[in-house]
């Protein structure tokens, strides 16, 4: 009897998501995210731009904010996926997401450029290519922080941490390793984003009209809300990642 409750107990362990299902339905929905971006987002924004008649719109405005959130999604994806494989399985056990996310992003950027250039005729292919490269480099590099951040969190002692914080209950406090590491996994693309309008913002120079430098402030405090909404979502991922089955349910159904 006890030897059943043992081997029961290691089944609950390598069963979906906890096992190698996880890996699969990270990379599936990275690859996905990123092919939904060559296919659709890049071919609409750019006839967008082109068009006399749209561009003249809101609507290029409104769909480059639509493609930027899918770039944040995809950092929110993996750093909830990577989050539990390495509570669940160790920190070593992360690697393989990682190499989905690299091919993700390369995928998403050198499709884009692909498609770009058969819609603009573009004669200058390396140029296109090379700055695809350089932005897909730029893109590695916060993974790297982010996976800093697992390491120093909960690298060694990922497998230690309790498994009554798993799946987390509450948003708020912060009151345990798995949700402080959460935040700060979430704050990662965010923080990049802000540094990087706080440099494009010096290098033109502090907005002279009221409407500017409102406008300058709202994109800050989008930047910040995107941290907000960020935690939130990988906390939402974690959770449904991690959310226990009910042995009644279970139990029900098998009968």
């Amino acid at each position: 009897m006890t030897k059943k409750g043992v081997r029961s107990d290691r089944a609950d362990l390598q069963t979906p998501p906890h096992g190698k299902s996880i890996h699969t339905t990270g990379a599936v929905l990275l690859t996905s995210l990123s092919l939904f971006y060559v296919l659709v987002c890049t071919p609409v924004y750019l006839i967008s731009v082109t068009n006399v008649l749209i561009s003249e719109t809101v609507f290029p405005q409104i769909w480059d904010l639509f493609q930027n959130l899918l770039l944040f999604l995809n950092f929110w994806i993996v750093s909830a996926w990577m989050a539990v494989i390495c509570v669940k399985n160790g920190f070593h056990h992360i690697w393989t997401l990682c190499a989905w996310f690299i091919l993700s992003s390369a995928i998403r950027f050198f499709g884009s450029v692909s498609i770009s250039t058969r819609i603009l005729e573009s004669s200058d292919l390396a140029a296109d290519y090379l700055n695809a490269l350089q932005d897909c480099l730029l893109e590695w590099i916060p993974l790297g922080i982010l996976i800093g951040i697992l390491w120093l969190c909960l690298g060694k002692k990922g497998k230690q941490t309790s498994q009554e914080e798993l799946p987390p209950k509450k948003v708020f406090p912060l009151d345990t390793r798995i949700k402080s590491t959460l935040f700060g996994l979430a704050s990662v693309p965010a923080l990049i984003h802000l540094l990087t309008r706080i440099r494009y913002d010096i290098f033109i120079g502090i907005p002279k009209q009221r409407i500017d430098l409102i406008e300058m402030i709202l994109f800050y405090l989008a930047d910040l809300a995107c941290w907000l909404i960020g935690y939130l979502l990988i906390f939402f991922f974690v959770n449904r990642l991690t959310k226990k089955k009910n042995p009644e349910k279970e139990k029900n159904k098998d009968l």
